[in-house]
């Protein structure tokens, strides 16, 4: 086994936690796969199959979830720095599962290393994108990842923002920093309630240092 998927494997297994799931295997063929416990589906495969507004309840289930497992990834001074609608798994019981630790990094909070190609890129905040250095923070990466989950769930994922990843970067980045910019979510999500539309901006700041 080569040693980046000994390390992801390691990684979850020392963690231990009801939102993360746990790797049950690796098997080695031409490249090697990790397998996590089985699940229904993943979140992006369910938020695009229906045809009506997530139940809100739902939504700040999977929130609450999302935000304890990264949480605790952060105490143990780990990134997840790839959080996204298909790597959360779904259950039946409504319990989800945080997975693929392949791009996740150890980090010292007080000595921050710059990381601008780990994150999906519609899921990459604005500064690993323009490359500013000196604002960078892992914990804010993952933060302003699962501020764009919480978007997609809203959304029914059919906001314009989502259709960037078809066009260059240009479009990618100047989308994310109208996203920035934006004075009421209501303009993109008609139905978002008031303490959804703060708590959500607070994780979509563009200053990381703004983060919750």
């Amino acid at each position: 086994v080569d040693g980046e998927s000994m390390i992801e494997f390691i990684k979850v297994t020392n963690l231990n936690h009801s939102c993360i799931s746990r790797v049950s295997a690796i098997c080695k063929t031409h490249t090697n796969i990790l397998f996590y416990e089985r699940a229904s589906c993943d979140l992006q495969k369910y938020v695009l199959s229906i045809d009506i507004p997530m139940n809100k309840r739902l939504i700040r289930s999977y929130m609450l979830q999302l935000i304890e497992a990264v949480s605790y990834c952060h105490c143990n001074m780990i990134a997840h720095l790839d959080i996204k609608p298909n790597n959360i798994i779904l259950h039946t019981d409504g319990r989800i599962e945080l997975i693929d630790f392949g791009t996740s990094c150890n980090f010292n909070p007080f000595i921050e290393e710059f990381c601008s190609d780990v994150t999906t890129r519609l899921y990459c905040p604005p500064e690993n994108l323009l490359g500013f250095e000196r604002y960078y923070s892992h914990v804010a990466t993952d933060m302003w990842s699962i501020g764009i989950c919480m978007a997609f769930m809203l959304s029914m994922g059919k906001m314009q923002y989502f259709q960037a990843l078809l066009c260059d970067d240009n479009i990618i980045i100047h989308n994310i920093n109208d996203l920035c910019l934006y004075s009421s979510w209501k303009d993109i999500i008609p139905d978002i309630s008031p303490s959804e539309e703060d708590f959500l901006s607070s994780l979509l700041k563009y200053d990381p240092r703004e983060r919750i």
